[in-house]
């Protein structure tokens, strides 16, 4: 794994093997997984940031006068909504696999996840 886990990764350390030697093919297929939708998130959380940063530069603009088209079109925005929607499709079928892969332990899983 990662040094800097996000939260589905850092959570899943917790249910298998440290030493990635150890690991079996479904926890490797989980912990991919776990990382993919760690890295989405991620990414959609600095699209979003960026996005504000601009819109808060194009609003004190528009306060001092300036004119500007605005820093972003309707793609972006787009763009942002159609991953969010990948993301919690990706995270409802993690929900599937985690549940087959843990049986009960899935639930101290998410119990993780939302610390």
């Amino acid at each position: 794994m990662k040094k800097n886990m996000g939260k589905f990764e850092a959570a899943l350390v917790k249910f298998i093997p440290t030493d990635e030697g150890e690991w079996t093919v479904d926890q490797f297929s989980v912990a991919h997984e776990a990382s993919r939708i760690d890295d989405l998130r991620e990414r959609l959380a600095d699209d979003s940031r960026r996005m504000a940063e601009r819109f808060a530069k194009f609003a004190q603009d528009t306060e001092e006068g300036s004119l500007f088209t605005p820093p972003t079109g309707y793609s972006t925005l787009a763009d942002i909504t159609a991953n969010h929607a990948r993301l919690e499709a990706r995270i409802e079928a993690f929900r599937t696999l985690i549940s087959v892969f843990l049986g009960e332990g899935a639930k101290g899983f998410w119990k993780e996840v939302r610390a």
